[in-house]
């Protein structure tokens, strides 16, 4: 939900906070599941909506109020014309909070709801004194417990192909018996299926990004508020007066879900005529085919084929400070925690038995996944001590704990708190600083029910990779949002036995994009009490190439820790003695403090080279050679009898570090060729 921010005096340093939660990583939940789990199965529109404090204020609710045109089930038998649905998130005065896994409701939107009993616990009791006989009721698997009615089909997040809703009332009556009723506890009769409208009168030919580095088969990136990123779409009965253009949404997954599209405010539409649009890709659009609606909310127009959105950035859509309009902002990270950025801290809060603080299991996989991103984008994410914190609270605290809270299916979430800090006239509208405040990781204790893969093997048991969810959470703590492409670490959905341990090429350019945006000062960093950038971690180890060295004598050793420059780092050899090294392959393992690690091989040699005389008799052709190579001043070589050929040299002269010639074997020179040895080993190789 977005409002505008009430007007402050812009004379000032100004502070505001808006509280986020980007991240909905969850298991699929069954049509069975939902319909037997929730305590209450509705049809309605939402026609009104409003935002609360909890009791304690530690986090903001909505109250989404659902006009109801039938209900499937009823727990407490009360079938009331309007059903109170609680969101997380939302706006009180000049506070906020985005939280996900959580749905966001449209007003004269029509949903199906699978509801959980009526809360007492986050409800707002003020509405509850005035309106008693309403019931305040969360859905049931967060998201999961909302279709979206969207096209005249009610449409799933995951499971359930759309249905409209004659199909919708069918599968519920033939799958679990259940018969809709009004209000008023009359037969509901189930609306025929929409038609298709089959008239889209507009086209879209081409479209290309603003810097024209992309085109139609090319990739862009989601809300960046970056100008070579700019949409312009050509084509032709767009309308004369802005409408929006609507994408697919990437909480949604692949293709069109209950979220159903991702759509430009006003202030992402740069210009717009009959023939051409000119727009900033907004927030959560995903990959997939987009639309063109007019003014008068109609469709105009349809993508013949996909846009490719690669990545897209987490950013906040607010007017302050000294916006006239509704207008998308780049968020920042600061130096938090003075030493560059932000220190996580394990709970010790113990949840359904499972405390994160004394799992080291669960607190080894967390830190791989934390490894895994700041080593890839250098973000300055660092462990401290412990914490009682268990969150989601805004109190300044970085903390990652387990929460059995957590709605049905529902992994873990990533709770980015943002502040804003700005001056009227000096540090305003894109100089307004929006910046993470706090970050805190909440994990299912059980993993959803399924249970956690902890370890570094596969994932198996039907159980879920802890690695994979966490992976996916710090991601979100980089601003990044969810892609729509099934493989990758930043899809919103995670299967059993699956393992989505590594960061694509784009995954880690989204996160560094907000990284190094983050780095320099910003306009407030030199007012009194200024927010400063965050500090970068040193770059990962270098080692440089593979190391390859030759020696020339039986019994030689190698110093191994002069190959490899290792000032500052930790370092691990594969051998108990580097320092005297025989000939074999080693492997070098450096870290710097933040865990980040390279790795480099260092092949010390002592090359014996037997002849074969397989090809010829030529001592230059590296066929007759055991290993396909001609000797070299630091090769001892063995000729032996009973070869195809004897070997001659003849084409050119020969050196080797030295010879030994085997019973019945013979080298051979033609006039003026010569053989040089170049060693003074008093041991020659024996074989």
């Amino acid at each position: 939900m977005k409002k505008n921010i009430p007007r402050i005096s812009l004379t000032v340093c100004l502070l505001f906070l808006i509280t986020c939660c980007y991240a909905q990583m969850m298991v699929p939940a069954s049509l069975a599941q939902r319909t037997t789990n929730a305590k209450k199965i509705a049809f309605g529109r939402v026609v009104q909506k409003h935002s609360y404090w909890d009791a304690n204020h530690h986090n903001i609710w909505t109250i989404n109020l659902m006009e109801v045109f039938a209900y499937f089930k009823n727990d407490i038998g009360n079938y009331t014309e309007r059903i109170a649905i609680i969101t997380a998130g939302g706006f009180v005065g000049n506070e906020g909070q985005i939280t996900c896994p959580s749905f966001e409701f449209q007003i004269n939107n029509e949903y199906a709801v699978f509801l959980d009993a009526d809360n007492q616990q986050v409800d707002d009791k003020s509405y509850r004194r005035n309106n008693p006989s309403i019931p305040q009721c969360e859905p049931y698997a967060s998201s999961q417990g909302v279709f979206g009615y969207i096209d005249g089909k009610y449409h799933d997040l995951i499971t359930e192909s759309p249905m409209s809703e004659v199909d919708f009332v069918n599968r519920l009556s033939s799958d679990f018996n259940l018969s809709p009723r009004t209000p008023d506890n009359r037969p509901y009769v189930a609306r025929a299926a929409m038609p298709e409208s089959g008239i889209i009168l507009g086209s879209i030919s081409t479209w290309a990004n603003g810097a024209g580095t992309a085109t139609s088969t090319g990739d862009y990136i989601g809300a960046t508020i970056v100008a070579g990123n700019e949409l312009i779409i050509s084509g032709a009965g767009f309308g004369a007066v802005p409408g929006s253009v609507e994408f697919d949404h990437v909480d949604d997954g692949v293709g069109i879900g209950a979220f159903g599209y991702a759509a430009t405010i006003a202030s992402d539409i740069i210009s717009w005529s009959d023939v051409q649009i000119r727009i900033r890709i907004p927030s959560k659009a995903g990959t997939g085919i987009f639309r063109v609606k007019d003014n008068a909310a109609v469709v105009v127009a349809v993508s013949p084929s996909n846009i490719n959105i690669i990545w897209s950035q987490i950013n906040t859509a607010q007017t302050f400070l000294n916006f006239s309009v509704i207008t998308r902002q780049q968020t920042k990270f600061i130096n938090q925690d003075g030493l560059g950025g932000y220190t996580f801290q394990y709970s010790t809060v113990t949840a359904s038995g499972n405390t994160f603080s004394t799992n080291n299991p669960a607190k080894a996989a967390f830190e791989r996944a934390l490894n895994t991103w700041r080593c890839t984008t250098r973000v300055n994410f660092t462990v401290g001590t412990t914490t009682t914190s268990v969150g989601p609270v805004d109190d300044n605290i970085n903390s990652v704990s387990f929460n059995p809270a957590l709605a049905a299916n529902v992994l873990g979430s990533c709770i980015t708190r943002f502040s804003a800090q700005g001056l009227g006239g000096v540090c305003d509208m894109h100089n307004t600083l929006w910046f993470v405040k706090e970050l805190d990781i909440q994990m299912s204790p059980n993993g959803a029910s399924f249970g956690w893969n902890y370890g570094t093997g596969p994932t198996s048991g039907n159980q879920i990779d802890f690695e994979t969810v966490m992976l996916h959470e710090i991601g979100h703590g980089h601003s990044c949002d969810h892609i729509n492409t099934p493989a990758l670490s930043m899809y919103f959905a995670v299967s059993t036995n699956t393992d989505k341990r590594t960061l694509t090429a784009n995954e880690i350019t989204c996160g560094d994009f907000r990284v190094s945006n983050s780095t320099s000062p910003f306009c407030v960093s030199s007012l009194g009490g200024g927010r400063q950038p965050m500090v970068r971690i040193a770059a990962p180890p270098n080692l440089g190439p593979d190391v390859t060295l030759y020696k020339n004598c039986v019994g030689e050793t190698t110093d191994l820790t002069t190959l490899f420059n290792t000032s500052g780092l930790t370092t691990n050899w594969n051998t108990g003695s580097p320092t005297v090294a025989p000939p074999g392959i080693y492997q070098l393992t450096a870290a710097n403090t933040y865990g980040c690690t390279d790795i480099a091989l260092a092949n010390v040699i002592l090359e014996v080279a037997t002849w074969t005389g397989t090809a010829s008799n030529d001592w230059h052709n590296p066929a007759n050679w055991n290993i396909n190579k001609v000797p070299t001043a630091q090769t001892h070589v063995i000729v032996p009898g009973g070869t195809p050929n004897q070997c001659h040299v003849s084409t050119a002269n020969a050196i080797a570090a030295s010879i030994q010639v085997r019973s019945g074997g013979t080298v051979q020179t033609s006039s003026g060729r010569t053989v040089t040895v170049s060693g003074t080993c008093l041991t020659l190789p024996a074989n």
